[in-house]
C-alpha cells in the first residue's frame, strides 16, 4: 500500500552480483550494517547502516514516534 518493494541481497554473493542487482533493481536505498557497508561502495543512493545508534535516537516530538491515529 505504500509503494514501497524490497530486494533481499545475499551478502555471500560476490560483489560484482551485488552491484548489478543494485543496479539492475534501480534501488534508491539501501539497508544494510557497518561490516557490510564496503561492498556497496559504488551504490548511488542512500546507504544506512541499521547498526548505527544515531538512527534511533531522537524525542518523539520530531516525528520519530507517530501516535497510532486508529
Amino acid at each position: 500500500k505504500a509503494g514501497g518493494a524490497y530486494v533481499p541481497i545475499d551478502p555471500q554473493h560476490p560483489e560484482d552480483r551485488i552491484r548489478f542487482v543494485l543496479e539492475d533493481s534501480g534501488a534508491k536505498l539501501l539497508l544494510t550494517q557497518s561490516w557490510q557497508k564496503g561492498k556497496a561502495v559504488e551504490f548511488r543512493g542512500e546507504v544506512l547502516c541499521l547498526d548505527e545508534a544515531w538512527l534511533y535516537e531522537g524525542p518523539a516530538e520530531d516525528g520519530a514516534n507517530l501516535e497510532p491515529i486508529s
